[in-house]
This record gives C-alpha cells, sequence and structure tokens, in this order.
C-alpha cells in the first residue's frame, strides 16, 4: 500500500505493486472523457459512444460505449485494476470495463457484473477481432442490488490467469479465468455493451 500513499482512500491494490494511473475525473460537467487527461497525464480514446465528465464522474451519455485509456508507454504491465461503478437503474445493476484493451477498440478482455432481483453474475470474456467468447462465469442466487448500488470491483491480471473479485459484496462473488493467454496490450476501459446510459464509473485505479 506504500505505493499509493497519497492517492486516496484506495483499498485492495496487493502490497508490492506500483501505482500506474488513476482519475478522479476532476473536470467541468459536460467534458467528453476523449477531452479529458487523467490525474497521471493518460489520455482517453473513444472507441464508441459517449462519456462525459458530470460531477467528478464518468456518466455514460451515448451507448454502446467504449474508451480506452492508453498505457503502451507504461514500462510495467497492468496487474490490478480497481474502479468504483453505479448503476442508476432501479430494477437491476450492471457494469462493464475491459483491460488488455487494444486502442483499436476491436482485441480486448470484457469483464462483466449483473444483478437483478434474482441473482449476481459475474462474466469474463475474450474479445479478438470484434468476436466475443466467453472464458469464466460466477453465477450466485439472490438479490445483491442495494450493495451493487454503488460498489468497488478489483480486476487481477496474473498473466496466465485473470481474476474478477467482487468478494467485497458477496464473499463467493468471484471469477477466474484460468490458462488466459500472454498480454499483448496494455490499455484499460470503459465499457457499456448496449444501450443502457444509467452506468457511471468512478476513480479508476491501475497498478502493476
Amino acid at each position: 500500500m506504500s505505493d499509493l500513499v497519497g492517492v486516496g482512500n484506495v483499498v485492495g491494490i496487493n502490497d508490492g505493486l506500483s501505482l500506474i494511473a488513476y482519475d478522479q475525473f476532476t473536470d467541468t460537467d459536460g467534458t467528453n472523457l476523449s477531452a479529458h487527461t487523467s490525474d497521471t497525464g493518460h489520455s482517453w480514446l473513444a472507441v464508441a459512444g459517449q462519456i462525459n465528465i458530470v460531477g467528478n464522474q464518468a456518466k455514460v451519455v451515448t451507448a454502446p460505449a467504449h474508451y480506452v485509456m492508453d498505457l503502451s508507454a507504461e514500462a510495467k504491465q497492468p496487474a490490478e485494476l480497481l474502479l468504483q461503478i453505479k448503476d442508476t437503474d432501479a430494477t437491476e445493476q450492471r457494469a462493464e470495463k475491459t483491460i488488455r484493451d487494444e486502442s483499436d477498440g476491436l482485441n480486448y478482455i470484457e469483464l462483466d457484473v449483473y444483478a437483478n432481483s434474482t441473482a449476481a453474475v459475474l462474466t469474463i470474456n475474450e474479445v479478438k477481432a470484434g468476436v466475443s467468447v466467453g472464458k469464466a462465469t460466477k453465477f450466485i442466487l439472490g438479490d445483491y442490488r442495494d450493495e451493487l448500488n454503488f460498489f468497488g470491483v478489483i480486476v487481477r491480471d496474473l498473466g496466465d490467469s485473470i481474476i474478477l473479485d467482487a468478494s467485497i459484496i458477496e464473499p463467493n462473488l468471484v471469477a477466474k479465468w484460468s490458462g488466459a493467454p500472454s498480454p499483448t496490450g496494455k490499455g484499460i476501459g470503459l465499457f457499456v455493451s448496449d444501450s443502457r446510459t444509467t452506468n457511471v464509473f468512478d476513480y479508476p485505479v491501475v497498478s502493476g
């Protein structure tokens, strides 16, 4: 945790990792994320849709939406991503993000958290040339919507495996893809695959 002193109230970052990037989304309301620079000097590339900064958060305006933070100039491969996400939909909560995200927007690892009144689901998909292939899913019966209304999810990229960890919500809510290929891209991204405009992203922190 010593590498992140002064960054904010960051939890879940493993000992031994160093900060690569973070963004508090501090900017004028209505600023397109592509015109914004993160706290660590990284830019966001708009691949699809529109995400604006509203109230120091990233709000989906036009969906589907896909923005990539380019980390290709960094020496280290991202190993952990912490992101707070909120979905204002009253009936269901859904949030997506990406890791190992190429700037072409066609090759990435997609991570999906979804909950409604009956179940919560974590999904890890590999997307190659725009085609998605499911790699891991964790399904738990129960209503987790109150806890998911504003929650933190940790992604751990261990090279040969990727873990999507929402155990802060529910201890058993962890999905793992073993046998993942070696990383080829260093970007991380904000992602909404359908027409939802209820997603809000807050304070991504990347370490490696």
